[in-house]
């Protein structure tokens, strides 16, 4: 599952194309402040910390040209 046959023998791709962004967010006020995605609001985890949020964004970086996904 996953392997495509070569002129070499079987060859089984690894998707290598996402990409993971890292967001540290200080000085935020929830109901004035929103940090959008592509209109995508980002689901901001509280640090424990008063205005401070993190979170991570996950993006297809490049197309690979063969794969089964």
């Amino acid at each position: 599952m996953g392997e495509e046959g070569s002129a070499g023998g079987t060859v089984r791709y690894v998707d290598s194309s996402l990409e993971r962004l890292e967001v540290h967010v200080s000085g935020l006020i929830d109901p004035r402040h929103r940090i959008t995605v592509n209109g995508h609001a980002l689901p901001l985890q509280p640090t424990g910390r008063v205005g401070e949020f993190v979170a991570g964004v996950r993006y297809r970086a490049w197309l690979p040209p063969s794969a089964l996904h």
